[in-house]
């Protein structure tokens, strides 16, 4: 990219780290057309700095509101006619991700607004139908090898049932091929799933790496237990658990669940607190932005990496 395709931004913040990471994710995203050129560490004489360094864009990675003095040097610089971002905003841009280490209840109230998406919310549901059932009928020829193959491997059910938390904390079982041995978890409880998880049988190895395993949660779609496209449904203990540990988690219920999602195409299978923490964030920039068009570019993505590795 050559210097002359950049707009010219700044950071205004004092936190070291946070501004770090937010210049990694600028730099890493040039096609965005923005190239970070200065950190002020304060709003002293802002609009001569900004002016000087020929700004087109100010993050203000600090609390503003109720710091006047600040207030008043931002305001001044209105007269720059440059575009400003509060920090969730920038980390919307840049990282396609919701900072929850940085929210505050009033996000939600002015981003998550759930009464205007009610036709949307209609809409999806018909085409959940349509693109379900065409799923459903177009495998239909494979199943009845796959059932084979998994009662040939160890003679055990050949449906998983799993309990999973909907929408509205609803609680609903998941369908799958099974692909871990009978009683994986009869000893152990609930645990996280491993990389190289040595419950796994070698027929649902193989159904895992190309995602045949997940072709039943079309019923579940058919049902209205999830959607298509949506935050991946967590098993009732796991969300007892992230709900204590992460801020926030319980606002992903508002919506229905889907068998794919923004997190998941952005994001490695979640395994760990942390992971869900990561993803949790995806989550958040699927509720505030979730629209058909933002949907059907999930469902693409998603298509393009059903037979990749993770």
């Amino acid at each position: 990219f050559s210097s002359h395709f950049f707009n010219n931004l700044a950071i205004l913040g004092k936190d070291k780290q946070k501004i770090d990471d937010l210049a990694k994710e600028i730099a890493a995203r040039p096609y965005l057309g923005y190239r970070l050129t200065a950190v002020f560490d304060d709003g002293k004489d802002l609009l001569s700095k900004i002016k000087e360094k020929k700004i087109s864009a100010l993050i203000v990675a600090e609390e503003f509101e109720t710091n006047f003095d600040l207030l008043e040097n931002l305001y001044q610089c209105l007269e720059a006619k440059i575009t400003f971002w509060d920090w969730s905003q920038a980390y919307e841009l840049f990282c396609e991700k919701i900072p929850t280490t940085f929210l505050q209840k009033k996000w939600f109230l002015e981003n998550l607004r759930e009464g205007e998406k009610k036709l949307y919310d209609k809409t999806k549901r018909g085409e959940d139908l349509i693109l379900a059932t065409f799923l459903l009928i177009a495998t239909s020829p494979l199943w009845p090898l796959i059932m084979l193959l998994i009662k040939l491997g160890d003679g055990g059910p050949v449906i998983y049932r799993q309990k999973r938390i909907g929408k509205n904390r609803k609680p609903f079982f998941l369908f799958k091929f099974r692909s871990m041995n009978v009683g994986a978890e009869s000893e152990t409880g609930p645990v996280w799933a491993k990389k190289e998880d040595p419950r796994v049988t070698k027929i649902g190895g193989f159904l895992r790496r190309i995602h045949l395993d997940e072709l039943p949660q079309m019923v579940n779609v058919l049902r209205g237990d999830i959607s298509l496209v949506g935050p991946r449904p967590e098993r009732p203990e796991f969300v007892e658990e992230l709900e204590k540990k992460i801020p926030h988690y319980h606002v992903r219920h508002l919506v229905k669940p889907g068998f794919t999602g923004w997190a998941q195409i952005k994001f490695r299978y979640g395994r760990s607190v942390m992971d869900s923490e990561e993803k949790f964030q995806y989550d958040l920039y699927y509720l505030k932005n979730r629209s058909l068009v933002l949907d059907l570019g999930i469902l693409l993505k998603t298509s393009q990496l059903l037979f990749k590795k993770e």
